[in-house]
This record gives structure tokens, sequence and C-alpha cells, in this order.
């Protein structure tokens, strides 16, 4: 092959790479508003809250030994004291 077709054949691969994408994105249908996609896009901000206060955990206590808890403990205790 000469090389006028090798470049021929590259310019149509190319435009045809450049078309197969332009169409995609144009394909995509809009994202309707629902309670699934509501409830997705809660869950989705409380991960990024989560992920933002262990960030700020990993702050606060460089440099340490033990590694952060994402997680909170609670300890119950006893009865309140009755004060007379």
């Amino acid at each position: 092959m000469s090389t006028t077709t090798w470049v021929i054949a590259l310019v149509l691969i190319v435009l045809a790479i450049w078309a197969f994408s332009r169409s995609s994105r144009r394909a995509a249908a809009p994202v309707r508003e629902t309670a699934a996609t509501r409830s997705f896009e809660a869950e989705r901000e409380r991960n990024a809250a989560a992920g933002d206060e262990l960030e700020e955990g990993l702050e606060d206590t460089f440099p340490a030994s033990d590694p952060v808890s994402a997680t909170n403990t609670v300890t119950p205790g006893g009865p309140p004291k009755n004060q007379h």
C-alpha cells in the first residue's frame, strides 16, 4: 500500500471515531427526577460527607500511631443519680 492510502485510511478511522463519540453523547437520555434518583443522590451526598469527616479526622490527628476510625462508638453508662 502506498503512503497516500495509509493516510486516507487513518483519516477515515479518526473521522469514524469522532463521529461515534459525538453520536453517543447526543443519544444519552436525560435523567428523570424520581424517588429512586432522589434517594441515590441523597446517599451519594451522605457518602461524600462521611469521606469529608474521615479526611478531617485524619488531618486533625496527623501524625499519629493509631488510625482514625470513621465510626463513632457509644458506651452506655449507668442510670443517672438522683440528687435530693
